[in-house]
């Protein structure tokens, strides 16, 4: 019953009415994330913004614009070892470590739909795996190359050979390349020039198109590269790095044959945008710069740090040789692994301005890992002299050996090893998906043999500014390098979360935590598809408006907080309209980073967290916008929102260290304030108000309560009282064993007590031994200062406690500080009749007493075999409220309030996580930890209430993805080329269809004409109410400005003219429509093969 201080209250009232059945409760799953550690290879499709990521398991993550988010597994848990968007079909297309081509069709309405699955068994070789090769494994593909102007698949064997597979029929193409490498060898030989019969050199590693001349492509093999010739099925050129006796290359001088002639072999190529030369990683480090018209001479052969390493350097040499040093272990360098050559929307020359060089590899074994850019000059010759006739003119060879001259470098330093990273172009898909980028994505190794991705913007800073030709989106991106944020999954698995917390929050309070949701210019762009909220679910839909908003905060291990918005309203749309957010939907400028604090710390007493400093917990005050970050050391940070004025200049305490001078990013909004230094032992408890106190408790025994207006300590001091808990000692005689008690369970409120009927600012520290005190905090002065009055009230609780809250005895509603309720305490009001009653939860039990110090009115102990408490939480549902407790065995009990009687026990497998948050509404998060690894590498939102909740996944439509791409490039000249000259040599290129057709053969089946893409979208929504007219009306003013387009001459014939490559392909796709035109094309490609061939690969 209540105390006699409190006689009108004449009963107890049942605060869960709506609770007691059995069936008001419903555990469900709503969302499952996946935090993605086991990342194998990714893909961009920049024309609409969509983002494919592969893991190791055999699934592929699509990410695309608001809500846009799916999973898609392989028919066999293979690892998806490659990647790529066929642009043209509108396809993706993945080679899984079984060596099976997967084709999904994005155009199915709902999600992606696997449409072909084919083998490509490995040929029987005597060649053996490559050291070099990233992905290892005897025969198998090395890689698949696509391009953006055709629909076949080419795919590099090991063995040397080149497949291809026809993305429009869906079936393996009866063109195949044999080992052109093999052919030159033979070549060279019945020319008199033998050369080393090495079976490695025989690999094929990559194939990669022409930028700008369909019909060729370099086929990069170990020991040199071809290029060859579609048409005439032909080697046009072969380029090979020899190096001479005495030249150092990447490896030194202190290598045992360096007098003889060595052969690095290739590990990496990339094509200059213009097409005119090209780079070639090696093993040994170096990278060779070729002229495609000259396959004598390199025009440089380079390391990142030295140049002309394929010289012989007589004074170097002869220090070697002198000296007889080997290379130490700190001088070996790794090979090239990957290359990229990025051109930019800079320059109005048709031969482009700066480019820039990506490496990945090279390095010395004790550099940090990373990667490194090379920015390079334009590549822009005037005319040359007269001169002697040869394959390239020294004018030109002048200035391609001008242009590979760096003028700035960078090095992205990265959180573990690059295995390998993808740029991220700002629209175009052509010169292999590396032109304009403005961002790259690194697959880094992460903790315990996991890979994880970080994204950063690119290029550095410094290297160009962007022109206004630029898109606007990306323009302020060059700013400087900071990291890029990725999407939810992909950025929570390189930061590696360690735990956090499911918070509800009143709309007031929402929106003030959420401030000003401008876009922000350094989240990936993704646009790709649209997500629509699921339609037959109408009242979920409706019912979902009136969920409290809630706010996901998570902790890592690379010292950072983030909050992310997990309302139910980010799932609900306007009408038929697609989803307008992302969920969860991340809040970037509230991110914590400790590493701030570290890197600006300048004072003795900042601390400087080791490897092993990670953050335990972190306390939140959403109303007030300020956080306790809790680390493993015994420090405590403290976050506020950033001030309009300075810190204070002088803080007195000797406890407290200001961060004063720690200047957090223009964009953040929470800045550091102030440190709690260690000390005291561990942090075993911690509690933040609204009002401005914080409170901390030790192992040692000692409770600190801060005012942070100061901020100052008002109180410090080490519970007094022994702990006498019944042991055993050796003699078998129980005995008590005695140590300062410590305080496990914090709780702030405005509230009276049972003998003090004024609502004051009270502490609650509830102490393992089961004392909980009372401390009332009380303010004097002008302006006012705030102390601790008196000594604290004792009230007997419950052994090990872990949770405490102070509720309204009418409502059950908390009773929380904040500036509402303080600014009523300290007014003079007559005194406070509201009651309350205060609940503390131990690990085998819980009791509730009246007015904080008054009578027990609840007391519940669970059954032994239920288990200690994991988790407990104060739910409400239906304006009821319970307690609920989850067990280490998996056991949910729940209890009434205020009696604490028994409702119910679940076992459900969602809640069997030891790492579980319960917000006041229900709803929870379980993280699961990877058994291989042993990091969280999924999370489960769910509910305990899942009655008329949404969680069906939105409907996916990627039918709006970009098909008017850029043409395909055309071949520039060397020099300055006339408008004129232009044309007829463009006219000259092969567009892809013409390719297609020599690919496919003359059996080839005829392709299916693509679908419309107004009536592929009318037909896709029609099953959604309203959507269709929608799309209707889209699909009429798509038509009305076709017509218009057309009755417009001039429009016409001014467009011709600039995009004459993407009008000679539209010509070629309407004559394949008809069957005599299809022949006749064909007849003539074949008739212009036999006209042009002058070599045979078979020596014919």
């Amino acid at each position: 019953m209540f105390s006699k201080q409190h006689e009108h209250v004449s009963f107890i009232p049942d605060l869960s009415p709506e609770l007691r059945d059995e069936g008001d409760w419903m555990i469900g799953r709503l969302r499952t994330f996946e935090f993605l550690i086991d990342v194998s290879s990714f893909a961009i499709e920049p024309t609409s913004g969509l983002l494919a990521v592969g893991t190791s398991s055999g699934s592929i993550y699509l990410y695309g614009g608001a809500g846009v988010e799916c999973k898609i597994t392989l028919p066999q848990d293979f690892a998806v070892r490659f990647l790529s968007f066929a642009v043209v079909t509108s396809n993706i297309v993945a080679l899984d470590d079984n060596n099976q081509l997967h084709v999904w069709d994005l155009s199915n309405f709902g999600g992606p739909k696997i449409v072909s699955t084919t083998k490509f068994d490995p040929v029987k070789s005597v060649l053996t795996p490559h050291p070099h090769f990233r992905h290892s494994g005897p025969f198998r593909c090395s890689s698949i190359t696509l391009s953006p102007s055709h629909t076949h698949v080419f795919l590099a064997l090991q063995t040397g050979e080149i497949k291809t597979f026809d993305l429009t029929c869906f079936r393996k193409s009866p063109y195949t390349v044999p080992n052109l490498w093999k052919l030159h060898i033979k070549d060279m030989a019945a020319s008199g020039v033998p050369i080393a019969a090495d079976l490695n050199s025989l690999l094929l590693l990559e194939v990669v198109i022409h930028p700008r001349d369909l019909n060729l492509v370099f086929v990069a093999y170990t020991g040199g590269v071809i290029l060859s010739d579609l048409t005439q099925r032909s080697s046009v050129h072969a380029y090979e790095l020899v190096l001479p006796p005495g030249a150092p290359g990447g490896t030194g001088y202190g290598i045992e044959d360096i007098f003889e002639h060595r052969r690095p072999e290739v590990t990496a190529i990339a094509v200059h945008p213009t097409g005119h030369f090209f780079a070639v990683g090696h093993s040994d480090g170096s990278i060779a710069f070729w002229a495609v018209d000259d396959q004598e001479k390199p025009l440089l052969v380079r390391t990142i740090e030295t140049v002309d390493v394929n010289i012989v350097d007589a004074d170097g040499l002869e220090t070697y040789l002198t000296e007889g040093k080997p290379n130490s272990s700190k001088s070996i360098r790794e090979s090239i692994f990957k290359l990229s050559w990025s051109g930019f929307s800079n320059s109005a020359d048709l031969r482009g301005g700066d480019t820039v060089l990506t490496i990945l590899g090279g390095l010395l074994t004790d550099t940090s890992p990373g990667l490194t850019t090379l920015l390079l000059p334009p590549f822009q010759p005037s005319e040359p002299p007269p001169g002697p006739s040869t394959a390239l003119h020294p004018h030109f060879r002048d200035a391609m050996c001008r242009s590979i001259e760096p003028t700035k470098s960078f090095f992205y330093r990265t959180s573990g090893v690059v295995q390998d990273y993808l740029l991220i172009p700002t629209s175009s898909p052509h010169f292999s998906g590396s032109f304009d980028p403005y961002a790259i994505i690194f697959l880094v190794d992460f903790v315990r043999s996991t890979r994880a991705t970080e994204g950063y913007l690119f290029p550095p800073s410094g290297f160009f500014t962007r022109e206004a030709s630029s898109s606007d989106r990306v323009e302020s991106r060059a700013i400087d390098v900071r990291t890029l944020r990725l999407p939810f999954s992909l950025s929570n698995g390189n930061a590696g979360i360690l735990g956090g917390r499911l918070i509800s929050l009143e709309k007031d309070v929402y929106h003030l935590f959420i401030g000003d949701r401008s876009v922000d210019e350094r989240n990936l762009v993704l646009k790709g598809g649209r997500a629509f909220a699921d339609q037959t679910k109408q009242n979920e839909l409706r019912l979902s408006k009136y969920q409290p908003p809630r706010i996901l905060m998570t902790y890592h291990l690379n010292l950072k907080v983030q909050f992310f918005d997990v309302s139910a309203q980010l799932l609900v749309s306007s009408g038929t309209d697609p989803l307008q957010n992302h969920f969860p939907d991340a809040f970037p400028t509230m991110t914590i980073d400790l590493s701030d604090v570290v890197s600006n710390a300048t004072g003795d007493r900042i601390f400087f967290p080791d490897k092993e400093t990670s953050i335990h917990s972190v306390e939140v005050a959403p109303e007030a916008l300020e956080f306790a970050v809790v680390l493993n050391t015994g420090d405590v940070v403290v976050y506020r929102s950033s001030p309009t004025s300075p810190n204070v200049a002088n803080i007195p305490d000797s406890q407290i260290t200001p961060l004063k001078q720690v200047v957090p990013q223009p964009e953040k909004r929470l800045s550091p304030y102030f440190l709690i230094p260690a000390g005291k032992g561990n942090v075993e408890a911690c509690a933040l108000s609204d009002i401005g106190f914080l409170a901390v408790s030790y192992s040692d025994g000692s409770l600190l309560i801060l005012d942070m207006r100061g901020p100052r300590i008002i109180h410090s001091a080490v519970v007094k009282k022994h702990r006498a808990k019944p042991t055993i000692g050796l003699s078998g005689v129980g005995h008590h064993a005695s140590h300062f008690d410590v305080v496990t369970s914090l709780v702030w409120t405005i509230a009276p007590l049972s003998k003090d009927f004024e609502a004051r600012v009270r502490l609650i520290a509830s102490c393992s031994s089961g004392d909980s005190e009372v401390f009332t905090l009380v303010p004097s002065g002008n302006p006012a200062s705030w102390k601790v009055s008196g000594e604290p009230i004792t009230i007997k609780g419950i052994w090990d406690p872990i949770y405490s809250v102070v509720i309204d005895s009418k409502t059950g509603a908390l009773k929380k500080p904040n500036p509402a309720r303080l600014a009523a305490s300290l007014r003079p009001t007559p005194k406070d009749n509201s009651h309350s009653f205060f609940l503390v939860v131990g690990k085998k039990g819980a009791r509730c007493f009246t007015d904080i110090d008054g009578d027990r009115i609840g007391k519940a102990e669970w059954r032994h075999k239920a288990g200690v408490t994991q988790v407990a939480q104060l739910v409400e549902h239906m304006g009821s409220r319970a307690l609920v407790v989850v067990t280490e065995k998996n056991e949910v009990l729940t209890y009434s309030l205020p009696q604490l009687e028994h409702l119910h026990d679940f076992e459900h497998a969602l809640t069997s996580s030891p790492l579980l948050t319960i917000d006041e509404s229900g709803d929870f998060v379980s993280w699961a930890r990877s058994p291989i690894s042993g990091i969280i590498d999924s999370a489960t939102y769910g509910t305990l209430f899942d009655i008329r909740r949404l969680h069906a996944p939105a409907d996916l439509d990627f039918t709006n993805i970009n098909r008017n791409l850029a043409a395909q490039p055309q071949p520039v000249s060397l020099g300055p080329v006339s408008l004129m000259g232009s044309w007829f040599q463009t006219a000259q290129a092969l567009t892809g269809a013409q390719i297609d057709d020599i690919l496919g053969g003359p059996d080839r089946p005829t392709p299916k004409k693509p679908r419309d893409r107004e009536a592929t979208e009318d037909a896709a929504m029609s099953a959604e109410a309203g959507v269709a007219s929608t799309a209707g009306s889209a699909a009429a003013s798509i038509a009305a400005s076709a017509a218009a387009a057309q009755a417009n001459i001039y429009n016409r014939l001014t467009s011709a003219l600039g995009e004459r490559g993407q009008l000679l392909g539209n010509l070629e796709e309407s004559f394949s429509a008809l069957e005599a035109g299809s022949k006749s094309m064909v007849a003539q490609a074949k008739r212009l093969a036999a006209q042009q061939t002058t070599k045979s690969w078979f020596g014919l």
